[in-house]
């Protein structure tokens, strides 16, 4: 089975902005549907969070989808700081995007992915989801997450895969990730050849802890993480948009905090923001190795690069 996003992930725009060219508008655009999370995971950067908890109403969903359509995005990923499936109206999300003839996606935890949700999530036709896990043993995934939830998520990742073949459909593509600090090239692998047994794709990056304030918390893993000390130059600014629940609009994935913002929908439209003067200065410090000049920039995991495949 073939990745839908992969229409997406693949274009050259996606892949290399610098040398195609910026799009005249993004190619997707990440949604928060909540802030709020289940878990408290040891390398999330939620510790700092400061921002209110808060879940996005359907309304500005359907603003979003609506101008992402008309300026010619390709589709809404459900994701950032976050558990999306903690939103009531997950569903109708969905339904939302899909209304607007717009890919969609959901990245998760999965421990919500109980039979029932899981049937709403095969019957509403999602087109993609993925589930993170860390690390590549149960053990090791309990230790990062904070956790004991390994065997539901588990088991709820197989019954996913199950009951989309009991009712015979074709989506979603399912994806699992996972992070390792100094696992070996075996244990990944075997942690791949076991999940490639169930899902569409199992792919890994390096767990990162730059952004964690209380380093007591990890210490015992601040010697295990790969230290990969080569820049490229980042491309979120370059072709996607990332939104916060509120309707604030940031240019980075990572921005936990709204501390590289360029706006807000609720009082202007995604297609002035993607032209903003701000926007431009942010790319040009990107792209010139200037993000030494972005506070936000100096914590980014991704100024370094991943030896594995992670989430596109």
């Amino acid at each position: 089975m073939i990745n839908p996003w992969r229409k997406v992930y693949d274009l050259p725009q996606s892949r290399d902005p610098y040398k195609y060219g910026i799009p005249k508008f993004a190619l997707y655009i990440d949604v928060e549907p909540t802030n709020n999370c289940n878990f408290s995971c040891l390398f999330c950067a939620r510790q700092q969070m400061n921002r209110p908890i808060g879940y996005m109403s359907l309304e500005l969903l359907e603003k979003i989808c609506k101008q992402a359509s008309e300026y010619g995005a390709y589709g809404i990923r459900l994701l950032r700081w976050g558990e999306p499936l903690l939103h009531p109206d997950i569903i109708e999300f969905i339904n939302i995007i899909r209304k607007y003839n717009l890919l969609s996606h959901i990245t998760t935890n999965g421990s919500l992915l109980n039979a029932e949700m899981a049937k709403n999530i095969i019957e509403s036709k999602l087109d993609s989801i993925i589930i993170s896990l860390q690390g590549t043993t149960d053990l090791e995934y309990n230790k990062l997450r904070n956790t004991n939830k390994y065997r539901l998520v588990h088991d709820n990742i197989i019954r996913l895969s199950k009951l989309r073949e009991e009712l015979n459909s074709e989506k979603p593509y399912i994806q699992v990730t996972t992070t390792v600090t100094d696992e070996s090239a075996e244990d990944i692998e075997h942690w791949k050849s076991y999940w490639m047994n169930y899902v569409d794709e199992a792919s890994w990056g390096y767990t990162w802890f730059k952004r964690i304030q209380n380093k007591r918390k990890i210490r015992n893993y601040l010697e295990r993480q790969h230290k990969l000390p080569h820049y490229f130059k980042c491309i979120e600014a370059m072709n996607k948009l990332s939104i916060d629940w509120d309707g604030t609009v940031s240019p980075c994935c990572l921005d936990y905090d709204q501390q590289l913002t360029i706006g807000n929908i609720n009082n202007s439209t995604l297609l002035k923001l993607w032209n903003s003067e701000e926007l431009k200065a942010i790319r040009t410090l990107l792209g010139n190795k200037r993000q030494d000049l972005l506070t936000l920039c100096s914590t980014c995991e991704l100024n370094y690069p991943f030896r594995g495949k992670i989430n596109d």
